[in-house]
């Protein structure tokens, strides 16, 4: 009752389901607004989950109701300083009613954004890159596994340093744990196959598997990590792994490889 008392002295509308439990909720956003720190607000919680911080907790103190979602993930994931990730990626968001989550709309959005970003790119290696520029093969493999988030981690703030030291390992969490589209997955494939870009075979294999993995690891039951309807990408798996051998192959005279 005092709760919803202090909303109309305020003359603003309650949330729905609000109750004395949601005093919890409605403290730590406002801690992560006046820029606490991700350690001290999951100490102060008992949080140690990122999944379960991505589930249960953040009263939106932010963005506007009309604001977009471009501009909703940003002031959800930076802080106004703009110097670090912002602790709603970093720790469980409390629950304003049981029924309605803010922050995980917000950051299923995020990752399918991700996901469809990595696709265009993989497409643009594979389509425009080759015509319009010489890479060294060095050079193209690296630019795809970094647009995949397989790199080094350091590849990723070498350069700028950014994001700060203790934000970095959350930073690529939340980047790199999401859904594998079909169409990333059969164009590493074809790439793989192809005998004018740089990535072999087996490269291409054992990045696909990666891929696979890392995705089937992203467990939540209202994220669609990984679907296949296309039985040519089986097709290319099965060619990639067919044993080529090398075209230069110098053999004694009358030996027979067994196979054509």
């Amino acid at each position: 009752m005092a709760i919803l008392e202090a909303y109309r002295v305020k003359n603003r509308v309650p949330p729905p389901g609000i109750k004395a439990h949601s005093t919890r909720a409605v403290g730590a956003s406002w801690a992560v607004h006046h820029r606490a720190s991700a350690l001290q607000l999951c100490k102060a919680a008992t949080w140690s989950s990122i999944h379960t911080f991505a589930k249960f907790y953040k009263v939106h103190t932010y963005a506007s109701a009309d604001a977009s979602l471009g501009r909703r993930i940003l002031q959800a994931a930076v802080p106004p300083s703009g110097s670090s990730i912002h602790p709603w990626f970093l720790c469980p968001p409390m629950e304003a009613s049981r029924n309605r989550f803010y922050g995980l709309e917000i950051l299923r959005s995020f990752q399918n954004q991700i996901a469809a970003i990595q696709r265009d790119a993989v497409w643009w290696l594979h389509t425009v890159v080759p015509s319009i520029s010489k890479l060294s093969p060095k050079d193209y493999v690296h630019c795809l596994h970094k647009v995949l988030f397989t790199e080094q981690p350091e590849t990723y703030y070498k350069w700028d340093n950014w994001p700060p030291e203790s934000d970095r390992n959350f930073f690529l969490r939340l980047c790199s744990e999401v859904p594998l589209l079909e169409d990333t997955l059969m164009r590493i494939l074809v790439i793989g196959l192809s005998r004018d870009l740089p990535l072999g075979p087996a490269d291409a294999m054992e990045l696909a598997d990666h891929l696979v993995k890392r995705a089937a690891a992203v467990q939540a039951d209202d994220l669609e990590v990984l679907k296949i309807e296309r039985i040519q990408l089986l097709d290319a798996v099965l060619n990639l792994c067919t044993y080529h051998h090398p075209e230069n192959i110098q053999l004694p005279p009358g030996y027979d490889l067994g196979f054509s």
